[in-house]
């Protein structure tokens, strides 16, 4: 890997040589068959078992096979085990009607899954993605949706799977979709669709988003309550017609998919490095990061040739209203790179290496290293487009974006996985000043 401002030139792609690869794959059939999607739950919000997200990441960015097992190994301790199949509710999914009424159960996703493998393994997994996500009809527009729930974590499941081309991923990915509770966030995002006209004016990301941190109104409105954000009891429902409006200016066309991923690629780049303080250490927003370490799966799916290119620019416009939306949640923090591109990291952090070492060394559940994949993939796909105004970051930015992040992580003695009740390195409504109070302030040496 070269240093200086050039990013990692090849992020690690599965081979079956490879001795790390082969731990993966173990690792990941041990996760599909022993533990469930959600680990838990808080208030009625899934929490998302991370670990192929992790062991995936880890092995792009080049860990070794022990440090991939030993993180695996890490975060096993708290994962709930899969229940019982139910075989006669499996069998009976292939009913519309049956597998409409089981949606939205989570004790239901073993059931799915098994669903799911099975269509795949009859008719192979391109053409049943194709046909659940893809197929245009009541049914798939149903699943297509539901992807976006769980902050996208249904979509980063079968996104891994697409990216590195493992079936039972997306499996996962899709029987996940299928059983998150938050029905919400499916009407919501149709809505939002069905109000697009039909000769939208095509406006960046950024610019909307820009727009969003200018509407005071809408940032006044936005409720600190980290359990229901995403529900009518939160934004949905206290702001729905500024969040349609905002949220329905994102449109991609079928003539311009590789353009307006690698948009969304640096857009949701600079959503994270650009949520940063001048007199505040670095930290990274929670809900944003997810915006971010899903745009460089977004990309992969959309790069996949058996996909339409309808399919790919409906998927990208999604996405980008979800980015909206995570952005609003945060409480639109004004996008300004000053901050990070004035940070001076600590020593030992000074290249792309020294990034991408520190994400493989770091004890979380995978949010970090994920961070600093998606910065490098950002980094490779925003050359070709540098020069236009959307794409915000540019050339070393990332490089210091990834600095950034391995900055703002916690001793390894102290940090666990995500969560209210944890010890982590992440804030949460990084537009609003209450989110840095407990954050230290930087020191002229660090400013």
């Amino acid at each position: 890997m070269p240093s200086g401002s050039s990013a990692p030139t090849l992020l690690r792609a599965g081979n079956k040589g490879d001795p790390a690869w082969s731990i993966v794959q173990n690792l990941l059939a041990v996760n599909h068959q022993e533990y469930h999607v959600f680990f838990s739950e808080v208030h009625d919000v899934l929490l998302h078992n991370h670990l192929p997200h992790h062991a995936l990441t880890l092995y792009s960015l080049g860990a070794t096979k022990e440090k991939i097992e030993w993180h695996f190994n890490n975060n096993t301790g708290y994962q709930r085990d899969q229940p019982e199949i139910a075989a006669e509710l499996s069998d009976s999914l292939s009913d519309i009607s049956n597998f409409k009424r089981h949606l939205g159960d989570p004790k239901e996703y073993r059931n799915f899954l098994l669903f799911f493998r099975r269509e795949m393994e009859r008719d192979g997994y391109e053409k049943a993605v194709n046909r659940f996500l893809f197929g245009g009809d009541a049914l798939s527009n149903e699943i297509f949706a539901r992807l976006f729930t769980g902050f996208l974590h249904p979509l980063i499941n079968a996104g891994f799977g697409i990216e590195f081309d493992l079936p039972f991923l997306v499996c996962e990915g899709l029987a996940m979709a299928c059983t998150q509770n938050d029905v919400d966030v499916v009407r919501f995002m149709n809505d939002i669709e069905e109000s697009v006209s039909a000769n939208q004016e095509r406006v960046s990301l950024v610019e909307i988003l820009d727009l969003c941190s200018s509407d005071q109104k809408l940032i006044d409105a936005i409720p600190l309550e980290p359990f229901h954000i995403l529900d009518t009891e939160g934004l949905l429902g206290t702001q729905t017609a500024k969040v349609v409006d905002y949220a329905r200016r994102f449109v991609v066309s079928e003539d311009e998919i590789a353009l307006r991923s690698a948009e969304l690629c640096n857009a949701t780049s600079v959503m994270l490095a650009g949520a940063q303080r001048y007199n505040k250490e670095p930290r990274m927003d929670f809900f944003i990061m997810h915006a971010t370490n899903s745009s460089i799966l977004v990309d992969s799916i959309v790069r996949k040739s058996w996909i339409s290119p309808v399919s790919k620019a409906r998927l990208l416009s999604w996405f980008g209203r979800f980015c909206i939306i995570l952005h609003m949640i945060s409480g639109c923090p004004k996008l300004d790179l000053g901050p990070m591109r004035a940070y001076g990291p600590p020593n030992g952090l000074k290249t792309w290496i020294d990034a991408v070492e520190s994400g493989k060394e770091y004890r979380d559940d995978g949010h970090g290293c994920k961070m600093i994949r998606a910065l490098i993939h950002a980094e490779q796909v925003s050359r070709p487009f540098e020069n236009r105004p959307e794409f915000r970051m540019k050339k070393s930015d990332f490089e210091k974006a990834a600095l950034v992040v391995a900055s703002s992580f916690l001793p390894n003695d102290v940090v666990s996985r995500a969560g209210y009740d944890q010890a982590e390195a992440w804030v949460r409504f990084a537009g609003f000043d209450s989110a840095w109070e407990g954050v230290p302030t930087l020191t002229i040496a660090e400013a």
